[in-house]
Protein backbone atom coordinates (compact mmCIF):
# COMPACT_ATOMS: atom_id res chain seq x y z
CA UNK A 1 0.00 0.00 0.00
CA UNK A 2 2.66 2.86 0.93
CA UNK A 3 4.07 2.04 -2.74
CA UNK A 4 1.03 2.57 -4.39
CA UNK A 5 0.35 5.82 -2.22
CA UNK A 6 3.45 6.74 -3.14
CA UNK A 7 3.09 6.61 -6.71
CA UNK A 8 -0.69 7.73 -6.76
CA UNK A 9 0.79 11.36 -5.03
CA UNK A 10 3.81 11.49 -7.33
CA UNK A 11 1.44 11.35 -10.18
CA UNK A 12 -0.92 13.96 -8.80
CA UNK A 13 2.30 16.31 -8.06
CA UNK A 14 3.16 15.75 -11.96
CA UNK A 15 0.14 16.30 -13.44
CA UNK A 16 0.51 20.01 -11.24
CA UNK A 17 4.05 20.42 -12.93
CA UNK A 18 2.45 19.91 -16.27
CA UNK A 19 -0.54 21.52 -16.14
CA UNK A 20 1.31 24.69 -14.22
CA UNK A 21 3.33 24.54 -17.34
CA UNK A 22 0.60 24.99 -20.02
CA UNK A 23 -0.56 27.74 -17.79
CA UNK A 24 2.28 29.71 -19.02
CA UNK A 25 2.47 29.18 -22.13
CA UNK A 26 -0.92 31.75 -21.44
CA UNK A 27 0.89 33.68 -19.11
CA UNK A 28 4.13 35.28 -18.09
CA UNK A 29 5.36 33.80 -14.76
CA UNK A 30 5.24 36.91 -12.17
CA UNK A 31 1.37 36.86 -14.02
CA UNK A 32 0.63 33.51 -13.37
CA UNK A 33 -1.90 33.04 -9.88
CA UNK A 34 -2.67 30.11 -8.39
CA UNK A 35 -6.32 30.48 -9.51
CA UNK A 36 -4.94 29.71 -13.37
CA UNK A 37 -3.29 26.30 -11.89
CA UNK A 38 -6.60 25.30 -10.15
CA UNK A 39 -8.02 26.17 -13.64
CA UNK A 40 -6.05 23.85 -15.32
CA UNK A 41 -5.85 21.10 -13.09
CA UNK A 42 -9.53 20.99 -12.01
CA UNK A 43 -8.43 20.65 -8.70
CA UNK A 44 -9.36 22.33 -5.70
CA UNK A 45 -6.97 24.85 -3.81
CA UNK A 46 -6.96 22.60 -0.56
CA UNK A 47 -6.06 19.64 -3.29
CA UNK A 48 -2.98 21.48 -4.71
CA UNK A 49 -1.69 22.23 -0.94
CA UNK A 50 -1.83 18.95 0.30
CA UNK A 51 1.25 18.56 -2.66
CA UNK A 52 2.35 21.52 -2.84
CA UNK A 53 2.88 24.39 -0.02
CA UNK A 54 2.01 27.14 -2.65
CA UNK A 55 2.83 28.66 -6.37
CA UNK A 56 5.90 29.71 -5.26
CA UNK A 57 7.14 26.03 -4.54
CA UNK A 58 5.53 24.38 -7.83
CA UNK A 59 7.41 27.42 -10.00
CA UNK A 60 10.82 26.83 -8.44
CA UNK A 61 10.61 23.03 -9.46
CA UNK A 62 9.21 23.42 -12.91
CA UNK A 63 12.51 26.31 -12.90
CA UNK A 64 14.89 23.72 -11.79
CA UNK A 65 13.91 21.01 -13.79
CA UNK A 66 14.60 23.50 -16.95
CA UNK A 67 18.11 24.50 -15.28
CA UNK A 68 18.61 20.50 -15.21
CA UNK A 69 17.77 20.66 -18.54
CA UNK A 70 19.95 23.57 -19.54
CA UNK A 71 22.87 21.79 -18.26
CA UNK A 72 22.26 18.58 -19.84
CA UNK A 73 21.82 20.37 -23.34
CA UNK A 74 25.15 22.36 -22.72
CA UNK A 75 26.94 19.45 -21.84
CA UNK A 76 25.85 17.24 -24.74
CA UNK A 77 26.76 20.59 -26.88
CA UNK A 78 30.31 20.69 -25.71
CA UNK A 79 31.01 17.24 -25.68
CA UNK A 80 31.42 17.50 -29.30
CA UNK A 81 33.59 20.52 -29.52
CA UNK A 82 37.36 21.04 -28.26
CA UNK A 83 38.39 24.44 -29.57
CA UNK A 84 37.14 27.47 -27.99
CA UNK A 85 35.33 29.57 -30.93
CA UNK A 86 33.52 26.39 -31.40
CA UNK A 87 32.50 25.18 -27.90
CA UNK A 88 31.45 29.35 -27.49
CA UNK A 89 29.39 29.10 -30.66
CA UNK A 90 28.06 26.15 -29.30
CA UNK A 91 27.13 27.63 -25.88
CA UNK A 92 25.06 30.51 -27.95
CA UNK A 93 23.16 28.13 -30.30
CA UNK A 94 22.09 26.20 -27.16
CA UNK A 95 20.51 28.79 -25.43
CA UNK A 96 19.12 30.03 -28.41
CA UNK A 97 17.57 25.89 -28.75
CA UNK A 98 16.30 26.51 -25.01
CA UNK A 99 14.76 29.50 -25.85
CA UNK A 100 12.56 28.59 -28.35
CA UNK A 101 11.49 25.47 -26.52
CA UNK A 102 10.09 27.97 -23.76
CA UNK A 103 10.33 31.59 -23.78
CA UNK A 104 9.03 32.07 -20.42
CA UNK A 105 10.66 29.62 -18.23
CA UNK A 106 13.86 30.72 -20.31
CA UNK A 107 13.29 34.81 -19.28
CA UNK A 108 12.67 33.49 -15.83
CA UNK A 109 15.99 32.20 -16.02
CA UNK A 110 17.51 34.93 -17.29
CA UNK A 111 15.79 37.15 -14.35
CA UNK A 112 15.77 36.82 -10.92
CA UNK A 113 15.88 33.09 -9.69
CA UNK A 114 15.64 32.28 -5.84
CA UNK A 115 18.16 30.03 -4.62
CA UNK A 116 19.40 28.86 -1.08
CA UNK A 117 23.35 27.70 -0.37
CA UNK A 118 22.79 27.79 3.58
CA UNK A 119 23.19 24.53 5.78
CA UNK A 120 20.82 22.10 6.29
CA UNK A 121 19.12 23.07 2.65
CA UNK A 122 20.17 20.10 0.92
CA UNK A 123 17.14 18.19 0.40
CA UNK A 124 15.10 21.89 -0.54
CA UNK A 125 14.62 22.78 -3.95
CA UNK A 126 16.29 26.26 -3.88
CA UNK A 127 19.31 24.73 -2.33
CA UNK A 128 19.64 21.91 -5.93
CA UNK A 129 19.06 25.24 -8.27
CA UNK A 130 21.81 26.87 -6.70
CA UNK A 131 24.02 23.85 -7.18
CA UNK A 132 22.88 23.91 -11.02
CA UNK A 133 23.64 27.29 -11.15
CA UNK A 134 27.11 26.92 -9.68
CA UNK A 135 27.54 23.81 -12.48
CA UNK A 136 26.72 26.27 -15.41
CA UNK A 137 28.97 28.63 -14.05
CA UNK A 138 31.96 26.21 -14.12
CA UNK A 139 31.18 25.02 -17.71
CA UNK A 140 31.77 28.82 -18.64
CA UNK A 141 34.39 28.90 -16.68
CA UNK A 142 36.16 25.53 -18.51
CA UNK A 143 35.34 27.54 -22.01
CA UNK A 144 37.32 30.38 -20.82
CA UNK A 145 39.96 28.76 -19.31
CA UNK A 146 40.65 26.55 -22.12
CA UNK A 147 40.39 29.78 -24.34
CA UNK A 148 43.55 31.49 -21.60
CA UNK A 149 45.36 28.49 -22.62
CA UNK A 150 45.33 29.10 -26.07
CA UNK A 151 45.54 32.53 -26.21
CA UNK A 152 42.59 33.60 -27.23
CA UNK A 153 41.20 34.94 -24.17
CA UNK A 154 42.43 37.84 -22.12
CA UNK A 155 44.60 36.20 -19.35
CA UNK A 156 43.74 39.35 -16.56
CA UNK A 157 40.19 38.29 -16.88
CA UNK A 158 38.44 38.09 -13.37
CA UNK A 159 36.38 34.46 -14.15
CA UNK A 160 33.62 34.83 -11.81
CA UNK A 161 32.99 38.26 -13.08
CA UNK A 162 33.17 37.61 -17.13
CA UNK A 163 30.69 34.15 -16.27
CA UNK A 164 28.16 36.56 -15.52
CA UNK A 165 28.70 39.03 -18.10
CA UNK A 166 28.91 36.37 -20.38
CA UNK A 167 25.26 34.99 -19.33
CA UNK A 168 23.83 38.09 -19.05
CA UNK A 169 24.66 39.40 -22.92
CA UNK A 170 23.83 36.11 -24.22
CA UNK A 171 20.50 35.45 -22.40
CA UNK A 172 19.48 39.27 -23.13
CA UNK A 173 20.81 39.25 -26.59
CA UNK A 174 18.51 36.76 -27.28
CA UNK A 175 15.68 37.97 -25.46
CA UNK A 176 15.94 41.10 -26.90
CA UNK A 177 16.29 39.74 -30.44
CA UNK A 178 13.22 38.07 -30.11
CA UNK A 179 11.15 40.94 -28.41
CA UNK A 180 12.32 43.58 -30.72
CA UNK A 181 12.43 41.36 -34.04
CA UNK A 182 10.48 44.11 -36.07
CA UNK A 183 12.12 46.86 -34.96
CA UNK A 184 15.79 45.41 -35.43
CA UNK A 185 14.56 44.47 -39.03
CA UNK A 186 12.95 48.20 -39.40
CA UNK A 187 16.24 49.81 -38.30
CA UNK A 188 18.81 47.87 -38.99
CA UNK A 189 17.58 45.60 -42.09
CA UNK A 190 18.55 41.98 -40.47
CA UNK A 191 16.40 39.27 -39.15
CA UNK A 192 16.93 38.17 -35.15
CA UNK A 193 19.30 35.17 -36.64
CA UNK A 194 21.59 37.80 -37.98
CA UNK A 195 21.56 40.39 -34.84
CA UNK A 196 21.93 37.47 -32.83
CA UNK A 197 25.02 36.16 -34.55
CA UNK A 198 26.12 39.72 -35.14
CA UNK A 199 25.98 40.28 -31.43
CA UNK A 200 27.18 36.95 -30.43
CA UNK A 201 30.66 38.37 -31.92
CA UNK A 202 30.42 41.24 -30.13
CA UNK A 203 29.93 39.85 -26.82
CA UNK A 204 32.98 37.39 -27.37
CA UNK A 205 35.33 39.70 -28.65
CA UNK A 206 35.20 41.98 -25.50
CA UNK A 207 36.87 38.75 -23.68
CA UNK A 208 39.83 38.22 -26.88
CA UNK A 209 42.92 39.33 -26.16
CA UNK A 210 43.87 42.16 -27.63
CA UNK A 211 46.81 42.18 -30.35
Amino acid sequence: MPKVKESYTEEKKEFILHCTKEALKEKAINQLTMRDVIRKTGFSQGTIYQYYKNLGEILNVIICRYMHRMKEEMESCLEKETEFNRCYEAVCNCMVSLYKESPVLFEAVMGEVSYSKGKGMEKDVLYEIYLVGEELNEMIIRILKKGMESGIVESGLNLHVTVFYMWSSIGQTILFSSKKKEYIRQQLGMDEEEYRRQSFELIIKSVRKSG
